[in-house]
């Protein structure tokens, strides 16, 4: 088993003299050092990688997104039934965030093995503009989805979300059921909040993924860049599997033998 990565150091660049903004960043370069036995050689891990880069790696967001405690989506949960949001506006909206983030991570779920696919009925987002649209024509939109010209959406539920059609629209009303969500024309939020919700691609594509390994001993060394909102943690997950924070918190819990990974 790896360690997952501490905070990465700064790169090569300037600083810039404003403050980014929600929408701004583009992306992320990363830099990792993993550091321990894995369960797999280096050549099939970079078979693997070969394969993120073709079909896209799940576009899941990461368990840092729920919270230290991880309890930030039942919170929402529980918000929504009750009505009553913390008196801290941005705080309820980071519980509404991450109750969001949990009904796409189930969606994405049950679609894991279709990622690179689209069916009929999908809002597929077109990789270079960024547009959406309602598939119609699932045979001739497959093509473009394997030549990662489009992929398949899901669900970030809000009141302005669009929604999916035929049977991928059957498919998400089944998650949200199992959320206890209503009909989002029916959805009631605290005052002061709102959430007009959106789509999300379910798979992104890392860049210039590169896997070496490490001169200094057992480990290894990833390059990659992922575009903005996803996660190099959900990106080492899939590829080398369990992976464990190799920050200074973190050290006191070591067992025996158990390999590090830090940023590099």
């Amino acid at each position: 088993m790896f360690r997952a990565p501490g905070p990465p150091r700064p790169g090569p660049g300037h600083r810039h003299e404003h403050k980014l903004k929600t929408g701004h960043l583009r992306g992320n370069r990363f830099e990792i050092v993993l550091r321990g036995e894995g369960t797999e050689g280096l050549e099939t891990l970079r078979a693997r990688a070969v394969e993120l880069e073709r079909r896209g790696m799940p576009n899941r967001y990461g368990e840092q997104r729920f919270g230290l405690d991880g309890d930030n989506a039942e919170r929402a949960r529980r918000m929504l039934e009750t009505g009553k949001a913390p008196r801290d506006r941005r705080a309820a909206r980071f519980l509404l965030s991450a109750l969001q983030s949990e009904v796409f991570n189930a969606v994405l779920a049950e679609r894991l093995e279709e990622i690179d696919s689209v069916e009929l009925g999908d809002v597929a987002r077109v990789e270079q503009s960024g547009g959406l649209f309602w598939v119609d024509d699932p045979e001739r939109d497959r093509a473009r989805a394997a030549a990662f010209e489009i992929s398949a959406t899901g669900p970030i539920f809000g009141t302005r979300m669009r929604a999916p059609r035929a049977g991928v629209a059957e498919l998400e009303q089944r998650i949200f059921d199992r959320f206890g969500l209503p009909a989002l024309e029916s959805l009631a939020l605290p005052r002061g909040l709102r959430a007009r919700g959106g789509r999300r691609a379910l798979r992104v594509r890392p860049e210039a993924l590169e896997i070496e390994p490490l001169e200094s001993g057992a480990g290894l060394r990833v390059r990659c860049g992922l575009p903005a909102g996803s996660y190099v943690t959900v990106l080492l997950e899939t590829l080398v599997g369990a992976t464990r924070d190799a920050g200074p918190r973190s050290r006191s819990s070591d067992g025996p033998g158990e390999p590090r990974v830090s940023s590099g």
